[in-house]
């Protein structure tokens, strides 16, 4: 038979090379089952075509008894031609496509795989964050932040913090790594907290530093003085939240002269106190903080922090004598020592923000601290 002779024969790795050969020009999935239609039509056509192979067909069907031109005519060559090329669409191109789609199913995983690896690699290179002290002009002097610990500012989820410190040394320089996968997963942490040798990193910072990711190796300078005063000082809107709220002794004090005969202990009071404050945070949970940093000379770092807390019994005013320096705000008046550093991030954003701060709310009239209210908050200097 013709299209079983060496010559003209495909087999199932030849159909496929053809139709894989057609998808590579084949502008839409539409031509291409076109050129797929084209390409086996011209195949079972092609016996036509080949005059020596038609009259040996001659030969071989006048020996059988055909007349003339071997009883070929042209529906009896379309009919012959639709029956080949039936049979071919139910056999070997189906295997054809099969075999594509294997060889497809295989490329694609190969590639899958490179990109992997690839994204494997990169995610666990090792990134460093490279600390400095860059206001030490004489290499022979000491830094001021020697023996200081820096924690990344790493969320409660990471079990290994201490893995995202390092300790600074006497020239103020100090490295902390970790790989990009770890840094993704610490939700890609911008901030660097900075405490004094000794200091236990779940209290206030002494100074807090806004940084970028910018490449594998990211050099932070720890000796930057902090936003100046004059750029600090403004108007800051932003929320609070009240994690507690103790009584003084002046304020339990208060309590036993106001209803002496319901209150039998401090640590009743003070969860009574809580209680009610939390039943008026369900009816009207109001957060909202607004802020006035002022100054009437700024030479001096004295400043104030006047403001708005809006609670369930209206606005409450509050104010704070505060003096800024080494970059942070030192607030007078406090019962513990309490410091806040603004932050100016990427964009000239500048923020200030607390976390688990006690607070010594003062009566107007007595002058004494009724309540210690510890609060988180977090404020954005308005543009």
């Amino acid at each position: 038979m013709y299209y079983e002779s060496n010559e003209v024969k495909r087999n199932v790795k030849d159909w496929a090379k053809v139709f894989m050969d057609a998808r590579k020009t084949a502008s839409s999935a539409e031509r291409y089952g076109l050129r797929i239609e084209g390409l086996v039509q011209r195949y079972v056509d092609q016996f036509w075509k080949d005059e020596l192979a038609i009259a040996q067909y001659q030969d071989l069907a006048m020996k059988q008894g055909f007349t003339g031109g071997g009883g070929l005519n042209e529906q009896i060559k379309t009919e012959i031609s639709e029956s080949y090329k039936n049979e071919l669409y139910r056999g070997i191109i189906q295997d054809a496509f099969r075999l594509i789609a294997e060889k497809d199913y295989k490329n694609a995983d190969n590639e899958v795989r490179k990109i992997l690896n690839k994204t494997k690699k990169e995610l666990n290179k090792i990134c460093t964050i490279e600390l400095y002290d860059g206001s030490i002009a004489d290499t022979n002097k000491n830094s001021e932040m020697a023996d200081m610990q820096v924690y990344l500012d790493v969320p409660d989820n990471i079990v290994d913090p201490e893995l995202w410190s390092s300790s600074l040394d006497k020239k103020g320089n100090g490295k902390i790594q970790f790989t990009p996968l770890a840094y993704l997963w610490a939700d890609q942490p911008t901030e660097l907290k900075l405490y004094e040798k000794g200091k236990s990193k779940d209290e206030e910072p002494d100074t807090t530093i806004s940084f970028t990711m910018t490449d594998i190796v990211q050099k932070v300078d720890i000796g930057v003085v902090g936003v100046p005063l004059e750029e600090l000082i403004g108007e800051y809107e932003g929320f609070k939240e009240i994690i507690s709220i103790n009584l003084t002794d002046d304020g339990y004090q208060a309590y036993l002269d106001m209803e002496p005969e319901t209150v039998t202990s401090k640590a009743e009071c003070d969860e009574a106190v809580w209680s009610l404050y939390l039943e008026e945070q369900e009816s009207s949970p109001l957060n909202a903080v607004k802020i006035t940093i002022t100054s009437e000379d700024i030479t001096s770092g004295l400043c104030s922090i006047n403001g708005i807390i809006e609670n369930n019994n209206g606005p409450q005013t509050m104010s704070i004598d505060c003096e800024y320096k080494g970059g942070s705000l030192d607030l007078k008046g406090q019962e513990e020592k309490t410091i806040i550093t603004p932050i100016k991030e990427a964009d000239g954003t500048i923020r200030i923000k607390g976390d688990k701060m006690v607070f010594a709310l003062k009566d107007p009239e007595t002058g004494k601290s009724l309540y210690k209210i510890g609060l988180s908050f977090d404020l954005t200097k308005v543009q």
